[in-house]
């Protein structure tokens, strides 16, 4: 699932309601539309840095004042609902010259992250003065445990990421249970 999927899977649901539809911003002439908003927010953090997305979904029905948009609003929930959303909640954000019926949902099923590629520093890069060999011993600089780098030319055997390649956790333990 991705973010272009979800905004596909709500088009898709809400298309047949038969009113205008945006993603973001409505620029149309119409008197009647929606438009659809989403928010992404990180969670399952591990190792300092999130494991997936929690995707909020926004759907906003705009229609005049002398309008009843409830048979739609019921339609745009159910719509929401089958379209695999969570079933949503709706706010009446009318105001004295438009009915602004705000509808709030979750997309089911988090986005899972990949974990990223290490950032390694260009060859032509120097190292810092904190990374240079202390020149009266020749002793490379501490790593961040404290341990000294060796300078042996050892091959090191990379610790393999407790992540899969979907982003889920492939064993371990969790503070959570």
């Amino acid at each position: 699932m991705s973010l272009t999927s979800i905004e596909k899977r709500l088009t898709d649901a809400l298309t047949p309601i038969g009113w205008d539809l945006a993603v973001t911003v409505y620029a149309g002439k119409s008197d009647r539309y929606i438009v659809i908003r989403h928010s992404d927010h990180p969670i399952s953090h591990g190792d300092d840095r999130p494991g997936a997305l929690r995707v909020l979904v926004y759907v906003d029905l705009y229609c005049p004042l002398d309008y009843n948009p409830t048979e739609t609003v019921y339609a745009v929930r159910r719509a929401l609902f089958n379209a695999g959303m969570t079933y949503p909640t709706t706010e009446d954000a009318s105001d004295d010259d438009y009915r602004h019926i705000a509808f709030e949902c979750e997309a089911l099923g988090c986005l899972e992250l990949t974990e990223p590629t290490p950032v390694t520093p260009a060859a032509s890069e120097s190292p810092t003065e904190s990374e240079e060999s202390d020149p009266e011993t020749g002793d490379s600089p501490t790593s961040p445990e404290g341990d000294q780098t060796s300078n042996t030319t050892e091959e090191t055997v990379p610790t393999p990421s407790p992540w899969d390649e979907t982003g889920t956790s492939s064993g371990g333990t969790s503070r959570w249970g």
